[in-house]
């Protein structure tokens, strides 16, 4: 980091804003929610029901929109746990 003008490296780096780990884009935004309420509800019925994979393929949906970067890593991750969940319903657990 180079202070304006002396060309020299900062002793200070520079805070991290929000505007640096923040998406803002509307379309990841509203992305974002699908899986959310979708986890909330498998999250819910899980409970209710006492049934493990529901309730874990809840809690994954309903955390992971905070840590995908992208729209593509968004929709990827969504239809990974999506496709767990169907597998260990299908395998019988």
């Amino acid at each position: 980091m180079c202070d304006p003008g002396k060309g020299l490296p900062s002793p200070f780096p520079r805070a991290v804003s929000s505007r640096d780990w923040m998406s803002l884009d509307a379309t990841w935004l509203l992305l974002s929610l699908v899986p959310s309420g979708i986890g909330f509800v498998l999250f819910v019925y899980g409970k209710k029901q006492e049934r493990w994979p529901q309730l874990a393929a809840g809690v994954a949906m309903m955390v992971y929109p905070y840590f995908a970067t992208s729209v593509v890593s968004l929709v990827g991750i969504g239809v990974a746990i999506s496709v767990a969940l169907w597998y260990s319903i299908r395998a019988g657990w």
